[in-house]
């Protein structure tokens, strides 16, 4: 046990001297890599990703739906890197106006208003106007009101139309939209929405309501949307409100309507914190919360692929929250049941006790409860990189059939079957973790692969992601990784990879 806590201390020590942000450091060794995919009962589960993902210029559009942990963007801007890196750009998605609603800004950009605006939260008990899938709404009727989104650096030319959802009645002021000046004009409109020809490459994008009509009163936006106009690329859409709990998409009226509209690929249902962490217990109404939840979504997108998440064990005035591996277990049960993806971002980020590794390589705010930009940024790295792990294994005709077991706060087994009778090669892999100990067995077959590759070396190019190389050359991230003696997936430009 003293051998234990002094390896555990030396972790931390050397983590906080050498953490993730440098070019060239591996993963934080607390780091569970073997266990970062999104695990599914049936391929079909992930259909979309396996058939979009890695396609250049293909549309693949994600939908993140979560808390303060995605607000600020730190974490799903990570994300959205990483897949229009090997996608294409298809835009931003989603942005808010946060000053309106009286939040914290997001990473990239900045809010600023005039006039006087109301809003609700998603969070709030009580709903003075109606949400959409943003989860936040502004509302003003002063017809002198403004406000102005100032972007740190000029947004790509790929965000060439703006989507403006707006709660029509027969009072509505009209709305002028600005983009460095110069007025948008628009392309589109309906009772829900309209919009706007822009040209990307803007620094700011702003707002003026226009009274044209004495019976004009007011105007309620519910959620604007930045993107290419063609859909040429990936699209990564943040859905995050701060101190939101599971049951706050349920009072989200205009969800249904505008997530058709966004029409996402792929949903990721990324909740949990709010609803344990206060109390560190999980209440009895809460399974029947995130069923509402998760039937809401696939109302929406019904051919969506679904991605739950469960939540990193954390701190609450100082005590730890208990019940984290409780509430994993009941996600895992819950995506099996109603046939989606798990990702375990409880066991990735390092199980029972593993705050105390973040928070001493300063990847936390130190609340106990939420990362800094760094930290969110693995966080974001660890999420991308899941999936492609997952689609990877599917093109190899490979699939996770047996997810894992959860017993006594560790994960403790999952198994690679083969897709295909006549393959050549089933891995059976069982991973065994009981008190930061693993023991991996593998057996193999001894019959030999079929060449999957023409060229025996990949040289890394600028945003290569080790499972962007596994989808272009059809080797599999495992062999490839034993062929280079990678111990993480991270890479570097100009590094030669074997591949045979």
């Amino acid at each position: 046990m003293i051998r234990q806590k002094i390896s555990l201390i030396l972790f931390c020590l050397f983590f906080s001297i050498k953490g993730f942000a440098q070019k060239d450091s591996l993963y934080p060794s607390w780091i569970k890599q073997d266990y970062n995919y999104v695990y599914f009962q049936d391929s079909s589960h992930l259909k979309n990703s396996c058939r979009l993902m890695g396609d250049k210029g293909k549309s693949l559009t994600v939908l993140h739906i979560g808390d303060s942990h995605l607000q600020n963007e730190n974490l799903p801007n990570q994300s959205r890197k990483l897949l229009q890196a090997i996608q294409g750009d298809a835009g931003i998605g989603l942005i808010v106006p946060f000053s309106t609603v009286k939040s914290y800004d997001a990473r990239f950009y900045k809010s600023t208003h005039t006039g006087t605006w109301k809003y609700s939260k998603s969070y709030m008990g009580k709903f003075d106007y109606p949400m959409g899938v943003r989860g936040m709404t502004s509302y003003t009727s002063d017809s002198n009101a403004t406000f102005k989104i100032s972007f740190s650096q000029g947004v790509s030319s790929a965000n060439n139309e703006l989507v403006v959802f707006r709660h029509d009645n027969d009072s509505v002021f009209e709305m002028e939209f600005y983009i460095d000046d110069q007025p948008a004009s628009i392309k589109y409109r309906d009772n829900e929405k309209v919009i706007y020809n822009v040209v990307g490459g803007f620094f700011i994008l702003s707002f003026k309501a226009a009274k044209t009509q004495v019976y004009q009163k007011d105007i309620t936006i519910t959620g604007m949307i930045l993107q290419d106009s063609l859909h040429r690329g990936g699209i990564w859409h943040n859905a995050g409100v701060g101190a939101a709990p599971y049951k706050m998409v349920l009072s989200e009226e205009l969800y249904e309507s505008q997530a058709k509209f966004i029409n996402p690929d792929v949903v990721i249902i990324d909740l949990g914190t709010n609803d344990f962490l206060y109390y560190n217990r999980l209440e009895p109404e809460l399974r029947q919360q995130i069923i509402k939840v998760i039937e809401k979504v696939k109302n929406a997108n019904p051919t969506a692929d679904i991605i739950l998440t469960d939540s990193q064990e954390m701190k609450y005035k100082g005590k730890r929250t208990t019940v984290a591996n409780q509430f994993s277990e009941m996600i895992y049960n819950l995506a099996i049941q109603y046939n989606a993806g798990f990702w375990s971002y409880y066991t990735v980020a390092g199980g029972k006790n593993a705050w105390r590794f973040w928070d001493a390589a300063k990847y936390t705010q130190g609340d106990g409860i939420h990362l800094n930009g760094v930290g969110s940024e693995l966080k974001g790295t660890l999420l991308f990189h899941a999936i492609e792990n997952s689609v990877t294994l599917i093109k190899s005709h490979h699939i996770v059939s047996k997810p894992f077991e959860i017993i006594s706060d560790s994960l403790v087994s999952y198994e690679i079957d083969s897709l295909i009778a006549d393959s050549s090669t089933t891995a059976n892999i069982n991973v065994v973790n009981e008190t930061e100990k693993k023991v991996v067995k593998q057996n193999k077959t001894s019959k030999n692969h079929k060449k999957e590759s023409a060229s025996s070396f990949y040289v890394v190019k600028k945003n290569d992601t080790l499972g962007g190389i596994a989808l272009k050359t059809k080797v599999p991230i495992a062999k490839i990784r034993k062929l280079n003696k990678l111990k993480s997936d991270l890479i570097k430009p100009g590094q030669k990879l074997k591949l045979k």
